[in-house]
């Protein structure tokens, strides 16, 4: 059975001003905790919190907090998210200037030191391993940037020529097949006749 190595190399960074968008650094990925209660890794960071005050990205899946939960901000709180996955909620209603409040931090691994390959679910974990499976820490601090997006880091020119190379190979394999069977054909006829 062929794996399905992910390619974490960076995307281009847009920056989109949103309080909850994030953007992995390097080969950094977020924890999430999937519907089944597992530990996963993505690197989509379009985050939303959802009516239960839950952070999660936007297909609906509970981020994963250090503490090891998912992070939940008190209904009606501002959120901001920092450079190495603090995530603080203010109080708006708050007379004067009150200082946020650290609720808990994304977990972030970074994955340069290891392979990961993609679950049935479309999430990442360590190849090999079991599903939920943490990656080992390797001493490189993982980050991410606030209020932006990563865009794709698929270079699309590549991608089609080699589509268009294995496309000639297959066509190449086919026609090869072809020869063959009508060799064979050819062959029986003569056998007949004979």
């Amino acid at each position: 059975m062929a794996t399905d190595n992910i390619d974490l190399s960076p995307g281009a960074i847009m920056a989109t001003g949103r309080r909850l968008d994030v953007a992995m650094n390097g080969q950094a990925v977020m924890g999430i905790t999937t519907s089944a209660g597992e530990l996963a890794f993505t690197r989509r960071g379009d985050l939303q919190l959802n009516a239960g005050g839950v952070l999660q990205t936007a297909t609906g899946v509970a981020v994963r907090g250090e503490s090891g939960g998912p992070i939940t901000v008190p209904p009606g709180f501002e959120v901001s998210i920092n450079g190495d996955g603090s995530v603080y909620a203010q109080d708006p209603a708050q007379a004067g200037n009150a200082p946020a409040a650290l609720i808990d931090r994304i977990l972030l691994r970074e994955a340069s030191q290891v392979k990961l390959e993609r679950r049935v679910d479309g999430f990442f974990k360590v190849q090999g391993q079991p599903d939920g499976t943490d990656i080992a820490a390797t001493g490189e601090i993982a980050s991410l940037t606030p209020r932006a997006l990563e865009g794709s880091n698929v270079n699309a020119i590549s991608v089609m020529v080699k589509m268009m190379e294995q496309s000639r190979s297959f066509e190449h394999q086919v026609r090869i097949i072809k020869e063959s069977k009508s060799g064979d054909e050819s062959g029986a006829t003569m056998l007949k006749l004979s």
